[in-house]
């Protein structure tokens, strides 16, 4: 009696089907641990959740009895793999493993083992397993089932990653046999009826299949290889799916396969082979058809479900593909790629990663000297370079933007050969390699607490450094960056208050005639300072490109016109008259559809009239949408503006790019005037830029005048204005009418 008793409390515990311990166990043992917490007596133990991907979909489509024998397979590769822990079936698709002892301490090598071999599993389609797990935490978790949870919620992450490789998941098997979509729905606004081609070298067999699926396809037919391959190319743009039989005259569906394989316009058309044969099933799987008929045939309702699931998985995997890649490269989009790399951590949690950036140098002027179709080129190669550089060190990639790819991959040391693989063959063999130059950024071992676009932003950063550089074309973040990222981030929190507390300044700095033979007050810049309670006076060579690349630079112009407007104002009020300032317009402002009635809006509130303005814009922001901004800069110019062109000579404008922009004034930047009059002498890019105005018939302004010879020899040269320290350095508002006093004075 006994005995028997002994025996039926074991048949109790073990689950028949997969010889693991049963549910019932399983609630035993979770009493036991929960004993075990509440007296603080828990030992380490981790739990490992498992799910049977596509088991329903395999009960509904091909029945029980192979639903349990893949249930098995499961349960013996999941043995094989915690061979010193104990194994759970929940019944249905759900085993639990309870992880101690030595399976504990090499607990995530034992999970990513079975994360390996689930993958392998995808293309061959044997039984693909998601896990999650996660370890007891002592003096957090009051019970077991709050392990369970965590380890649950990875193990669902996981099934998205499989299912992301090729796996089916639950919710693909509930939608297999989900009732037609009613009226309204997408098939039924579509009116879509799928095409069919039926390879079958046996009429019959072609009539009873046709019989089966025909009232919901259109349908073709072929007898033989040969025929297959010429429908299939002649309906290449309405083919869903092919059925294929594998013994033909002529051409054998094997045959056939291994050509769709090969060429890639008929590799994506979904193939359901058929056969009696089936230890041929493994072979075509790896081949590539993507499901497998027995015969004689089964049921026609199974074979409608397989052949409608089939073509529903194809068209999902084409949408997917269509929006989780980008178009030009073939890599992943951002949302996508951000969506791997999460789930890349949370599988290789300790595994040191390095966020990679790569930028081309000085992309928009590709574009503008070489068009989009030339631009676009090298960047559908350089997507290629990403991609496989991507495979190779073991990482994902992505294009973000239109010329800057990431690369998340394990931490690498020859970061030189990355950008080397990533910049050969750019450009064809008869172009100079210089013209398309790459620069490389990287925050390397991130720290993975970091948003993942944090991350990227700190590659960003380290890319920035070599922006301009032509020796060095690789940036690698460290502490310095990041202590001038926190500086960046501190000054842009504070940029909105700073504003409304009157802590910006506008300082203004004469411009000088210097044709006549004593140079004479002509007009005057406008420059913004910043005054930080805090941090001090703030560089404008900080501030000022911070703003602009965070979008904020429009605010800070509009105060800076404010304020100038209001001294124009109060000059004419107290000295009768005033001289022309100019105020920097940004390639922001220039692109802001309203910016002219901002404007008229100022000259009405001072009583001002746009003589009062000169208004200076980059030569940077001609090229970029220059036929936007050169719009602007009419529409300005017929209200009555005046346009310097700021740095002139550090862009990239053509002469004849030049000669038809809106302009009034050439501002030479200071860069030139400190090399022409430094070691060199060399004054012919002065004389270059002289001779363009002159042919412009527009007069010159030269920056950055320090010294005395500065002066007289650009005065020698044909200068016509100058501005700089040898003069006057930018001085407050209430300084600068001691330059009209003087003005006024020479006058009389």
């Amino acid at each position: 009696m006994n005995e028997e008793h002994g025996e039926t409390h074991t048949i109790a515990f073990m689950a028949p089907l997969t010889s693991v311990k049963s549910k019932h166990a399983f609630l035993l043992t979770e009493k036991q641990i929960d004993a075990a917490i509440e007296e603080k007596a828990a030992g380490e133990f981790a739990v490992v959740v498992c799910d049977v991907n596509g088991l329903e979909f395999m009960n509904n489509t091909i029945g029980n009895q192979a639903g349990d024998e893949r249930v098995i397979k499961a349960g013996k590769m999941i043995c094989e793999i915690f061979q010193h822990s104990q194994v759970f079936w929940m019944d249905g698709d759900e085993f639990v493993v309870i992880l101690t002892g030595r399976d504990y301490f090499i607990r995530k090598e034992l999970v990513l083992a079975l994360h390996d071999r689930s993958v392998e599993h995808i293309s061959s389609k044997e039984v693909v397993v998601s896990a999650g797990f996660s370890e007891y935490q002592p003096g957090k978790d009051s019970s077991f089932h709050a392990v369970f949870e965590r380890s649950e919620a990875l193990m669902h992450e996981e099934k998205k990653l499989l299912k992301a490789l090729g796996s089916i998941t639950r919710k693909d098997a509930e939608a297999t046999l989900k009732p037609a979509p009613l009226a309204g729905g997408e098939e039924d606004i579509l009116r879509l009826k799928r095409c069919v081609l039926i390879v079958e070298d046996e009429l019959v067999n072609q009539k009873i299949l046709g019989k089966m699926i025909g009232d919901g396809y259109e349908l073709l037919y072929a007898s033989n290889g040969i025929e297959a391959l010429e429908q299939i190319k002649n309906n290449l743009d309405d083919l869903a799916l092919v059925l294929l039989d594998l013994q033909m005259p002529q051409m054998s569906g094997m045959e056939v396969l291994k050509v769709m394989k090969e060429e890639a316009e008929l590799s994506d058309i979904p193939v359901i082979v058929m056969t009696a044969d089936q230890s041929a099933e493994v072979d075509c799987l790896r081949i590539g058809a993507i499901d497998f008929i027995p015969k004689p045939y089964p049921k026609p309702e199974i074979i409608q479900a397989r052949v409608n699931r089939c073509i529903e998985l194809s068209e999902k995997r084409s949408i997917i593909q269509s929006t989780e890649r980008d178009s030009l490269t073939g890599l992943f989009n951002p949302d996508y790629f951000l969506r791997f790399v999460r789930m890349y951590d949370q599988h290789y949690m300790d595994m040191p990663m390095d966020a990679i950036i790569l930028d081309v140098n000085h992309f928009h002027m590709l574009n503008e000297r070489y068009g989009k179709q030339y631009c676009d080129s090298i960047l559908a190669r350089l997507g290629d370079h990403v991609l496989r550089i991507s495979r190779e060190i073991g990482g994902l990639g992505c294009r973000r933007g239109a010329d800057t790819f990431y690369i998340y991959c394990p931490h690498q040391t020859d970061y030189a050969s990355i950008l080397d693989k990533a910049s050969d063959g750019l450009v064809d063999e008869d172009i100079s390699e210089d013209r398309v130059r790459l620069r490389l950024g990287v925050y390397s071992q991130v720290d993975k607490s970091l948003q993942i676009e944090r991350r990227f932003d700190h590659a960003k950063t380290a890319a920035n450094t070599v922006k301009s550089g032509f020796v060095k074309a690789i940036g690698i973040y460290d502490t310095k960056m990041h202590e001038a990222e926190l500086y960046r981030e501190r000054l842009l929190e504070d940029f909105k208050p700073s504003l409304e507390s009157g802590r910006f300044m506008v300082y203004f700095q004469p411009k000088f005639d210097i044709r006549p033979e004593k140079p004479m007050l002509a007009s005057a810049e406008a420059l913004v300072r910043w005054n930080h309670p805090e941090l001090g006076m703030i560089s404008p060579g900080v501030f000022i490109p911070l703003l602009e690349d965070n979008g904020l630079i429009p605010d800070l112009d509009r105060f800076v016109w404010r304020e100038t407007a209001a001294q124009i104002r109060d000059w004419k009020d107290r000295f009768g008259f005033s001289v022309p300032v100019s105020a920097n317009v940004s390639r922001i402002d220039m692109l802001t559809p309203n910016l002219e009635p901002v404007f008229t809006e100022i000259l009405k509130e001072y009583r001002l009239n746009a003589g009062d303005f000169l208004l200076e814009i980059t030569e940077s922001a001609y090229t970029g949408d220059a036929d936007q901004v050169i719009s602007t800069a009419k529409r300005l110019r017929s209200m009555g503006f005046r346009i310097e062109m700021d740095d002139f000579g550090t862009g990239y404008s053509s002469l004849g790019m030049l000669s038809n922009l809106p302009i009034d004034a050439l501002k030479l930047d200071m860069s030139f005037v400190r090399s022409a009059f430094g070691e060199t002498k060399d004054v012919r890019m002065i004389e270059l830029i002289l001779d363009i105005a002159k042919y412009l018939r527009v007069p010159v302004v030269a920056e950055g005048v320090e010294t005395k010879e500065q002066y007289l020899g650009l005065k020698a040269l044909g200068c016509d204005l100058v501005q700089g320290y040898y003069f006057s350095k930018p001085v407050p508002s209430e300084v600068f009418p001691n330059f009209l006093t003087a003005l006024e004075q020479h006058r009389v």
